[in-house]
């Protein structure tokens, strides 16, 4: 099935490791537009910070924040909550009791999980006390933070919102990822690419992965797939 639509990941793909922008990336994006395949944003990141870069990039699909617990899209202004967080900080409640963790500067924008800093934090902690406090939650791991949320809640879900809003279907989609937590969205579109930092999980998924690291690897998934 042809390509109507790209999703990407932000963080890594369209950045470097230090979370600046791919000029080359962003120069992709807005040619991917033009050619007609608008651009969704699919990121682990609060709708704010995804907005904004929607916005100042000239995109015209919808976003998908906080590893899709919240969708947006400027045209209509639609906007989804799949979940809210109210589970969540009881239990990260629970777990500062036991292990104090600290909450990223990002999180008081959050409205359907929390996040906290990954730095000398043991994700297995954070699950382990998770269970044992009878929560109905999981903890994600982005490379930038540790999400806690509860189920049904995953970068599919946001993009399956996203897609239907956009009128295409995910076999439609081109997604490109480079962690763990983009697996299941690519796994479930009809195409998908990694950059070459992409870790190995990943890479074994994708049906191309890039020669070239981070942004430049992002426009190298979009030529092999003549997006551009």
């Amino acid at each position: 099935m042809a390509i109507k639509a790209v999703a990407t990941d932000i963080d890594a793909t369209l950045t470097d490791s230090h979370r600046v922008l791919s000029l080359a990336a962003a120069q992709a994006m807005r040619l991917s537009e033009s050619n007609g395949f608008p651009v969704i944003l699919v990121s682990g990141n609060v709708l704010p910070v995804c907005h904004s870069l929607n916005v100042y990039l000239g995109l015209s699909g919808p976003v998908v924040a906080e590893n899709g617990g919240v969708v947006f899209w400027k045209r209509g202004t639609r906007l989804e909550l799949l979940k809210d967080r109210k589970e969540a900080d009881r239990g990260l409640e629970y777990i500062n009791r036991k292990y104090p963790v600290n909450k990223v500067v990002t999180d008081r924008w959050r409205e359907t999980e929390v996040a906290i800093e990954e730095h000398g934090v043991d994700i297995g902690k954070v699950r382990s006390l998770i269970k044992q406090g009878g929560f109905n939650l999981y903890a994600n791991s982005t490379g930038y933070g540790i999400h806690i949320m509860e189920p049904g809640v995953s970068k599919l879900k946001g993009l399956e919102v996203a897609a239907s809003w956009l009128g295409v279907t995910l076999k439609e989609v081109l997604a490109i990822g480079d962690s763990e937590a983009d697996i299941e969205f690519l796994d479930h579109c009809g195409k998908s690419g990694a950059p070459g930092n992409a870790t190995p999980g990943v890479r074994a998924r994708a049906d191309f992965c890039a020669s070239l690291q981070f942004g430049e690897g992002f426009v190298e998934v979009l030529r092999h797939f003549r997006v551009i």
